[in-house]
């Protein structure tokens, strides 16, 4: 039995499992990932889910890594010359409701080699901890109650103590309080008399299975309470409740592709609306700072200028150029981010060649229908700072409508 491969595996197809449980529980946000390399010898995976139905922020993330060990390390296990492999999967998750609980867990497997490569220490550590704002009695028994029947089919005593660990640890001396309800934490754990490695690899793997039946059923439980309230965007008390909800539109970032005339009277608009503003063009006489003071500009093509942005889907794009070089692979950035507003400057005609460009490269219709062209709701106006109000006006409309 290898363990190092097995737990590997086991860590990426749990990834994979979380991260569909709680899209499949948002109904609407979906995970980014970002792939990562430690130079030192492995990588890992972190992804994120934000601005979602249920979820504000969350990551789920895996690291396999390996290498020579630490300075830290060392002393601490009093060698001169070890190399490591360790493995891990951490997770934390803050939803929008204070009615469904944050939660974090980790599983990990760590082993230490001598000089030869022989296998000298290894162990598993882990835990899920539950923290809810408004306590429910029947929600903290079930989480618990998940958590016991896992332990429970390994060894009878692991409950009672992982659970008593995990109240120390996450103990506020200067508060006298506990963080949240517990759960169960562990560490340094290895095979004795009454567990093998390879039951002990059992227990890791099924600590990491149960989390979505401790967790995903509190948020299903609760979540519509809170969703119910935001679609009415009222404010006011949740019936039932003494929670008062006031809802607020987020902070919308607003890139627009060419620096040209319209886009000062947009800057302008936008600013007044206190949306964040970014504008990209590769051509340098347009995109100076003494056309727009204050306003970040990068002078890069798109492809390039993505590569240094944070988008999610509270991004808007605004497409001036009328080059299909700018604006082509904008568009398609946008599209395949889900921006929650894309709209393109241009004639019906300008407009339909666009989209037979972006078919050709892979687009389906449905996806491509979402671009606002021409863009801009119909005013009638046709200067410069009309056409800029006609699209900021859609831009509007489109915020509330998410």
């Amino acid at each position: 039995m290898n363990i190092k491969e097995t737990f590997t595996k086991h860590l990426l197809d749990l990834q994979d499992c979380i991260c569909q449980a709680l899209e499949e529980a948002d109904g609407k946000a979906k995970f980014i990932e970002d792939a990562w390399e430690r130079p030192g010898g492995g990588g890992g995976k972190t992804r994120v889910i934000t601005n979602g139905n249920v979820f504000e922020k969350g990551g789920v993330n895996t690291s396999i890594v390996h290498g020579e060990l630490p300075k830290i390390f060392k002393e601490k296990f009093g060698v001169s010359e070890a190399s490591f492999f360790a493995c891990g999967l951490s997770l934390v998750i803050h939803p929008e409701s204070p009615k469904v609980p944050t939660v974090h867990a980790n599983w990990r497997y760590f082993e230490m080699y001598d000089r030869e490569g022989n296998v000298v220490k290894k162990w598993f550590g882990g835990g899920s901890d539950l923290t809810p704002y408004y306590l429910v009695e029947e929600d903290a028994v079930h989480f618990h109650q998940v958590m016991k029947n896992m332990c429970d089919k390994y060894n009878a005593d692991y409950y009672r103590k992982f659970k008593k660990a995990c109240d120390t640890y996450f103990f506020n001396s200067h508060r006298d309080e506990t963080r949240g309800i517990g759960g169960i934490f562990y560490d340094y754990v290895q095979e004795d008399e009454n567990m093998t490695w390879e039951r002990l690899l059992g227990f890791q793997m099924d600590a990491g299975n149960c989390f979505v039946d401790a967790y995903v059923p509190i948020v299903e439980k609760h979540k519509e309470e809170i969703i119910s309230q935001f679609d009415k965007k009222k404010n006011g008390i949740i019936e039932g409740t003494n929670i008062f909800v006031e809802t607020y539109i987020r902070p919308i970032n607003v890139i627009i592709v060419g620096a040209v005339h319209i886009a000062q009277y947009l800057v302008n608009f936008a600013k007044s609306l206190n949306f964040e503003i970014l504008i990209i063009d590769p051509r340098g006489y347009f995109a100076s700072e003494q056309r727009f003071p204050n306003i970040k500009v990068i002078d890069k093509w798109p492809k390039e200028a993505f590569t240094e942005i944070k988008t999610d889907q509270n991004t808007a794009l605004i497409a001036l150029t009328h080059d299909p070089k700018i604006d082509d692979p904008a568009l398609q950035h946008a599209l395949k981010n889900e921006f929650f507003y894309i709209g393109a400057l241009g004639s019906k005609k300008t407009h339909s060649n666009r989209c037979t460009r972006l078919k050709e490269s892979g687009f389906e219709d449905k996806k491509i229908k979402k671009i606002f062209g021409p863009i801009g709701i119909k005013l009638g106006g046709r200067s410069a700072p009309e056409i800029a109000l006609s699209i900021i006006a859609q831009l509007v409309s489109e915020v509330y409508n998410k």
